[in-house]
């Protein structure tokens, strides 16, 4: 068929009705039909264009953007349909040149400035993307991944309770997106707000029970309340979605360390590092599972490994102090465990570790520096108290003894056999007070 026994117009609106109906192939080919007839219609360009990032030929599609611009050049549109094509090519930098473009030849635009922020977003430029957003938003208020973006870019930038409302918006908007429960859940995770968290992450799997990213956040969640049955159904269903990911059997190995199933922790971790071979962080925790299983040299070539792949691992010097303690060698121990305290100044169970290896050898005055030290970071926590107190009452300091011991039971709060050992103490000693 002779391509001029159409008009222009007859050959875009050929190549429209067949765009409509999905046949992206023949569009483009009455699109072109077009631009053979015309090579100068800008807008036959524009829509062949259009039609070839609809299939996912991003490049090819810049050449026809780039002669609609060049026929027009106050395009609008078509910079920002090639301002998409190069942000799908990750040329961000360009994109952004497009987008402001297409902001510059129409100032209302709403959906330019929300791709020039999401361009900037992956620029890790957030307060940058916030703007744009805002302006997408202030433009167009009802557009939800205005609000998703901003609240992600407020996400990176820790501000939080921004991040939240935004997410709020944004689920409001389209309450079946997924990546916005997901999304959310990560905020109120970081404000530590867990039950929330869990239902956020509960409405993601509902939505989508094959996401393995929504299972796993969960199981995540369920592993800081203790949940660890829970926690290990959620991570057993994500290995059966993607038994390729090392991180995810590291997180069952955790579930069972949470279970006491140290056997079936250790399997778990040591898939892990099939997958993840220089994962620093599953050394240390195989390393934790050695020590509760009595393996302490295991354990330390855990550490070793762990140190050597990161050495400002402060959980890795503790790992092997600790295991270093449990085979009395004091020594290595307290190197380890300043090791760890140099790098994490206010590690707690650093402290309480070194404070118990001067216990041990008797060097009465450092312990108690070490669990003052412990009080100084953090005051309300109990035991710090407890143990001070028990070194007190050993250089026989009843009066500071009692006062520690005072505290403790302000702090515990509990009536346990701890509790009513030291009120026995406390009463036989003649410093019983009825506040306690």
């Amino acid at each position: 068929m002779d391509v001029k026994s159409k008009t222009v117009e007859e050959w875009v609106e050929e190549g429209d009705i067949a765009y409509k109906s999905g046949e992206l192939d023949k569009a483009i080919e009455a699109y072109k039909s077009a631009i053979e007839v015309n090579s100068r219609a800008s807008f036959a360009h524009f829509k062949c264009g259009n039609a070839l990032s609809d299939k996912g030929n991003f490049q090819e599609a810049i050449v026809y953007f780039n002669n609609a611009i060049l026929l027009n050049t106050e395009f609008a549109f078509a910079y920002f349909k090639r301002g998409i094509a190069l942000l799908e090519l990750n040329q961000y930098d360009r994109a952004i040149k497009d987008f402001n473009s297409a902001i510059k030849y129409n100032p209302d635009f709403s959906y330019a400035y929300y791709r020039k922020g999401l361009a900037l977003f992956r620029l890790s430029k957030f307060a940058e993307a916030i703007e744009n957003f805002d302006k997408a938003i202030e433009l167009n208020p009802e557009y939800m991944l205005s609000y998703f973006y901003r609240a992600s870019s407020n996400f990176e930038l820790e501000n939080y309770h921004q991040s939240l409302q935004d997410y709020h918006k944004a689920l409001s908007l389209n309450p079946r997106y997924e990546k916005a429960y997901i999304s959310r859940g990560l905020v109120h995770s970081k404000l530590k707000m867990f039950k929330e968290a869990l239902a956020d992450f509960n409405a993601a799997v509902t939505l989508s029970p094959e996401s393995a990213i929504a299972r796993n956040y969960r199981g995540m969640i369920y592993l800081i309340l203790k949940q660890y049955k829970a926690a290990l159904d959620d991570f057993n269903a994500v290995i059966s979605l993607e038994p390729n990911d090392g991180n995810y059997y590291n997180n069952r190995g955790i579930a069972y360390f949470g279970l006491k199933e140290y056997e079936l922790a250790l399997e778990n971790y040591d898939r892990a590092l099939l997958l993840l071979t220089n994962s620093s962080q599953i050394y240390v925790n195989r390393g934790n599972t050695n020590i509760k299983m009595g393996n302490y040299i295991e354990a330390i070539i855990d550490f070793d490994k762990a140190i050597e792949l990161d050495s400002s691992s402060a959980q890795a010097y503790f790992g092997r102090g600790n295991a270093y303690i449990h085979l009395s060698q004091y020594k290595e121990a307290l190197s380890d465990l300043t090791k760890a305290l140099k790098i994490s100044p206010n590690f707690i169970s650093a402290l309480f570790a070194k404070a118990t290896i001067y216990y041990k050898l008797k060097a009465y005055d450092k312990a108690i520096e070490e669990f003052t030290n412990a009080i100084e970071i953090k005051p309300d926590y109990a035991k710090s108290y407890l143990n001070r107190a028990v070194v007190f009452r050993k250089l026989e300091k009843y009066h500071l003894a009692a006062q520690d011991f005072e505290q403790f039971l302000k702090l515990h709060k509990k009536k346990d056999a701890i509790s009513n050992k030291i009120r026995g103490w406390l009463m036989k000693s003649g410093f019983y007070s009825d506040n306690l």
